[in-house]
């Protein structure tokens, strides 16, 4: 393995990444490839930039307080030494630096996050705050989502007893796992009705349960995941979606002729479709995803632009939906953030703007079964990462009166 080669290409990822903002993942996939990186050099490249990405803040202070000079490096010059050290701690423990960090006390909570991020969220959970950051950055398990329409659990599970394959059934229809599987296990037919799908999104999805005679519309839709789920209820189902390739990806993957797939941006006047005319809206806006840090490390550095572009965006899309909601329909709003400007601030704004929108309780739901132990507060429900070892989300749901 090449190290220089493999350095050189997170330092490129890493500059790229500060002046795009693009996902770091995207980025060394692009990268490596143009590097023409081995499989082995490509898989160091992806463990360091990932490191770097949870580890940089850390790394920065250690620096700070260890050497006089790196404060007056230039930022490049910084991260260079950042990776080098990072990578050399790929292959083998600094003493120091782990005495060090574990010895941070209440500081570590800022460094794991950023200032910003950490003022935010320590001022809406003053009481949480610490817990909720080492959520984020806990471990979860992975959720498998099944068809029951095609597939009997059952039949799941057996081929996972078969294989020796922990898993427990914390929800109806789902399948917790502690480690990854590979699909090949299964026949082609469990295969194509089984998929990989997060329990806070199932959830979120699970509250949709049309009658065969009732309209949805997925407003956000991005790749199809939760209208995946909501399929196994309706085919009468509509998804708006702004990116085009996220938008294909749905329609090959959902691959029902009686769906209705449309490139549009949601905040505006919608073309083919008419006011009033859904019974169910599901409106999983996009935010700033810092309930998604788990898995997507890199959020730490780039939050704040996604939370800036999206506090507008989530406001024109809730008075949107609403125009397209029937009277006695149901609008599910949820982010994957935990930020209350995002979540909690956006539905008291429309309650206050829209006199006919009203919080439904979704306990209330007599086809709901596991929504009662989330925790709730007066505009919608929590999913706590640290409580419950899944991603951060919002749900709330709005009903327009009669």
């Amino acid at each position: 393995m090449n190290n220089y080669r493999v350095l050189n290409s997170a330092l490129d990822c890493i500059s790229k990444f500060n002046t795009t903002h693009y996902p770091l993942e995207n980025i060394a996939k692009e990268l490596s490839t143009k590097a023409n990186l081995n499989s082995k050099e490509r898989k160091v490249l992806f463990n360091l930039v990932f490191f770097w990405a949870r580890d940089s803040f850390f790394v920065n202070e250690y620096f700070k307080e260890q050497e006089r000079f790196f404060t007056s490096l230039s930022y490049n010059q910084k991260q260079k030494i950042i990776l080098e050290f990072l990578f050399r701690l790929l292959n083998e423990e600094n003493s120091d630096y782990t005495y060090w960090k574990q010895n941070l006390g209440e500081k570590a909570y800022s460094l794991k996050v950023g200032d910003e991020l950490f003022k935010l969220l320590k001022n809406d959970y003053p009481f949480e705050v610490n817990e909720i950051i080492d959520g984020l950055f806990e471990s979860s398990f992975i959720y498998l989502a099944i068809d029951e329409t095609k597939i009997n659990i059952v039949e799941v599970t057996n081929i996972l007893e078969k294989n020796n394959i922990l898993y427990d059934l914390p929800i109806p229809n789902a399948i917790k796992l502690s480690e990854k599987i590979s699909f090949a296990i299964f026949p082609k037919n469990i295969q194509d009705n089984l998929w990989i799908m997060d329990f806070g999104s199932q959830i979120i999805a699970s509250i949709i349960k049309p009658y065969s005679n009732e309209k949805v519309l997925d407003f956000c839709a991005g790749k199809g995941i939760k209208s995946r789920y909501i399929k196994k209820y309706t085919n009468n189902l509509v998804l708006l979606e702004l990116d085009k390739k996220r938008l294909e990806h749905a329609k090959n993957w959902l691959n029902d002729k009686n769906i209705l797939f449309y490139n549009q941006d949601a905040t505006l006047n919608l073309k083919n479709l008419e006011y009033e005319n859904f019974d169910w809206i599901l409106l999983d806006a996009p935010c700033s995803g810092i309930g998604t840090i788990k898995r997507h490390p890199d959020i730490i550095h780039r939050w704040q632009k996604n939370f800036l572009l999206s506090l507008n965006t989530q406001y024109k899309l809730l008075k949107n939906a609403i125009r397209y909601l029937k009277p006695g329909g149901k609008l599910i709003y949820s982010t994957c953030s935990l930020l209350k400007k995002e979540n909690q601030e956006q539905i008291n704004k429309i309650l206050n703007e829209e006199k006919n929108i009203k919080i439904e309780n979704i306990e209330g739901f007599n086809h709901n079964v596991f929504i009662k132990d989330i925790k709730a507060d007066n505009c919608g429900y929590i999913l706590f990462p640290h409580i419950y070892k899944t991603d951060g989300f919002f749900i709330c749901c709005l009903t327009k009166s009669l």
